[in-house]
C-alpha cells in the first residue's frame, strides 16, 4: 500500500495537475485521496497560462474541464478554417 494512504491529508486545500492530459480515473483517485480538495487542472492552456481560466461561484465545473473564462478573459472557439 503506498504510504500517502497512511498520511491525514485532510488539510490540503488544491491539488493542481498539468503538463499532461487527465483521465477520469485518476481525477476520481485525486478525489479519493483529497477529498477536502478543489483539483486545478492546468493541462490545455500552453498559450494562455492556468491564469485564464478557473472556478466560478455557483457553477459545477465537469470534472474533464478547465474551467470558465475568468473575469476579463474573452474566449472564441474557432474551426480550423479560422471560423
Amino acid at each position: 500500500m503506498p504510504r500517502w494512504r497512511e498520511t491525514d491529508l485532510s488539510s490540503v486545500e488544491i491539488v493542481r495537475t498539468g503538463s499532461a492530459p487527465i483521465t477520469q480515473s485518476l481525477i476520481d483517485e485525486i478525489k479519493r485521496a483529497f477529498p477536502q480538495a478543489k483539483l486545478a487542472i492546468g493541462y490545455g492552456t500552453t498559450e494562455s497560462g492556468p491564469i485564464a481560466f478557473g472556478a466560478r461561484a455557483g457553477l459545477t465545473k465537469p470534472d474533464l474541464a478547465i474551467g470558465w473564462p475568468l473575469p476579463g478573459v474573452e474566449v472564441r472557439l474557432v474551426g480550423p478554417d479560422g471560423h
